[in-house]
């Protein structure tokens, strides 16, 4: 991850942004990537191949990351014409006034903002050497943590909350207190297992502000995927509004990031939109480097949230955990957005969550949370952290 902070020189004066000039600059060059890439694909009988191979693809292997793609142009993608490099491409002369001239360390601020996230995953790597690449690629991109910024957090705290109720032995009574107390807090949804979806659905139908989330491959995440996206379909089909399901993490530690990927995609087309689709990382089993892989492979699979953990296996949620799982679905450019689930059990932990980048936690204490009173915003003093 990147650590050193980015300077910009332009007419010998060091800035920490690049001049307004350039950033439009840079916008339309991106745009014009994009399209060169969206029309090289769209004709070709393997898109992702093309486009591998295109003179728009600014990952290409040797290719000078300063040079602009152009469509016409001989002698190859970098000869005469290849534009941003001058005659004869990278070796000859930079023209002046173009985007190379100011420019952070190691040219990365060719590759900053939403244009170059849309870009870089446009196309959807194929096998796993290439998306160890792309979870490189991102993981570069990611900020040192000292970096991560704390955001804002709703007053409505109730409306973040996933009211959590997973026990194998869990009761019919239970079932219904936990409706109840859903309806009486207004809380996000219910999150049960699948025996008892119906009967959430039955005791939340006159209160549509309140969904059914329903667990899937839980808690394992070992299911096979046609087990998966046959729960998947059930429980859609007996009215869940919400998905939480546990991606296949063993797979994850052995670097099979295809198959991960695959599994996290059929259950995201077997439940499509307007479906919410979480998924389950269970951070307390991956390093860091695990946790960016998980995270990058659910975001492009389609996951609507990006979530800690199942809460059965090991610590839950951490802080850290959180705010390294928000900035790869920023750096990822899709709008996932981060749950935090597993040992939440207080308002304060709740807030912790929330300011590094959570917009929905998973409790089975969600009424403690809402009742201890206060600001959300400020610390609570006696609150249980404990997992």
């Amino acid at each position: 991850m990147s650590s050193e902070p980015k300077t910009y020189v332009s007419g010998g004066r060091v800035l920490s942004n690049p001049p307004l000039t350039v950033r439009v600059s840079r916008l339309f060059e991106n745009i014009y990537i994009f399209l060169g890439l969206y029309f090289v694909s769209l004709f070709a009988a393997d898109s992702y191949a093309a486009a591998q191979n295109s003179r728009f693809n600014i990952h290409r292997s040797g290719k000078n990351p300063n040079a602009s793609a152009r469509w016409g142009g001989g002698g190859g993608s970098w000869g005469p014409g290849g534009g941003g490099g001058g005659p004869g491409g990278p070796g000859g002369e930079r023209r002046i006034g173009r985007v190379d001239d100011v420019r952070g360390p190691e040219c990365k601020s060719c590759e900053e903002g939403p244009y170059y996230s849309f870009i870089r995953f446009t196309m959807t790597p194929q096998n796993d050497a290439e998306w160890a690449e792309l979870i490189s690629s991102v993981q570069q991109d990611i900020p040192a943590p000292s970096n991560f910024p704390s955001y804002a957090i709703s007053s409505e705290i109730n409306r973040t909350i996933d009211h959590t109720q997973l026990s194998l032995t869990a009761t019919d009574q239970q079932i219904d207190d936990l409706c109840h107390e859903a309806i009486e807090h207004q809380f996000a949804t219910v999150c049960v297992r699948l025996n008892y979806v119906s009967r959430a659905v039955q005791a939340l139908k006159a209160h549509p502000n309140v969904g059914v989330a329903c667990v899937v491959g839980f808690h394992e995440g070992t299911y096979t995927t046609s087990e998966k996206t046959r729960e998947a379909k059930e429980a859609v089909g007996l009215g869940a509004s919400e998905l939480d399901m546990v991606l296949n993490y063993p797979l994850l530690q052995e670097g099979k990031y295809e198959e991960v990927y695959t599994d996290v995609l059929e259950v995201r087309k077997a439940a499509p939109a307007p479906i919410g689709l979480k998924v389950i990382l269970e951070t307390s089993q991956l390093t860091p480097e695990q946790i960016v892989a998980g995270s990058v492979l659910a975001c492009t699979a389609g996951a609507d949230y990006i979530k800690t953990s199942t809460g059965f296996n090991g610590p839950g949620a951490s802080v850290d955990n959180v705010a390294l799982m928000r900035a790869t679905a920023n750096r990822v450019g899709k709008g996932s957005k981060v749950k935090a689930s597993g040992g939440v059990r207080s308002r304060e932990d709740c807030r912790r969550m929330l300011e590094v980048g959570a917009e929905r936690i998973g409790s089975s204490s969600g009424v403690k949370i809402v009742r201890e009173g206060g600001n959300v915003g400020e610390a609570q003093d006696g609150g249980d952290s404990s997992y």
